[in-house]
């Protein structure tokens, strides 16, 4: 048969791999939905493989952590971390908040140190417990936490804030 002058010809073996490619495609298609609708009902939530992390620039290393609830009618609770300085000079922390998407109102307080500013000689490991944070009403998922941690180096006039992670779900009391 001619169309425009173009010979068309008509191929079984064409007609049978388009028909087997669209018949696995719709057979994909079906799967990807089934899993999209599952994870927005909350059937399937990707962060609970993920596993939990503490992550901090190199000079600072993340050895413990965790996040609390201790009152959960008003929702306050702690961010804890401890920290080794990893540098090979001494540090003087002079300040550390916490913020993130599980937290209503940045935290800025610590009660571990109760003072400013704390000096950490390298391979030195300090608990930072900062308190009281107001954490967001949901608390089933793990979530991510800034934490912004100023220094500066013994000896030196000029302040750094370096940036760190928490990766984790929420622990929390029974009301």
């Amino acid at each position: 048969m001619k169309i425009f002058g173009i010979r068309l010809s008509h191929s079984s073996k064409a007609q049978a791999a388009m028909e087997f490619l669209m018949t696995y495609g719709w057979a994909i298609l079906v799967v990807l939905v089934v899993i999209a609708v599952l994870a927005t009902f909350g059937a399937v939530d990707p962060s609970n493989i993920i596993p939990d992390r503490c992550v901090f620039p190199v000079n600072l290393a993340c050895t413990d952590h965790s996040v609390v609830i201790n009152d959960t009618a008003s929702n306050n609770g702690s961010v804890s971390f401890s920290l080794v300085n990893n540098g090979a000079t001494e540090i003087r922390i002079t300040r550390v908040n916490v913020t993130g998407q599980g937290i209503a109102v940045p935290c800025i307080a610590t009660t571990i140190p109760s003072a400013y500013p704390v000096v950490m000689e390298p391979d030195d490991e300090q608990l930072f417990v900062v308190t009281p944070c107001t954490f967001t009403p949901q608390s089933s998922k793990k979530m991510k936490y800034d934490v912004f941690i100023s220094h500066e180096q013994v000896g030196y006039t000029s302040s750094k804030t370096v940036k760190g992670e928490i990766f984790t779900k929420r622990e929390g009391a029974v009301s």
